[in-house]
């Protein structure tokens, strides 16, 4: 299977962004990723 840049940003809105918000609460925190199409697809950039 491809991750595609939808799989991409449904598995950071429904996954990854939650968690780190309850792991981190309101401390400043910061996700870093590299340029992979998934990773730069136009949608994803606005999260």
């Amino acid at each position: 299977n491809t991750v595609t840049g939808d799989v991409y940003l449904n598995l950071q809105q429904e996954c990854v962004i939650p968690c780190i918000r309850k792991m981190f609460e309101y401390k400043e925190w910061y996700f870093q990723q590299d340029r992979a199409p998934p990773h730069y697809d136009r949608n994803v950039r606005t999260i």
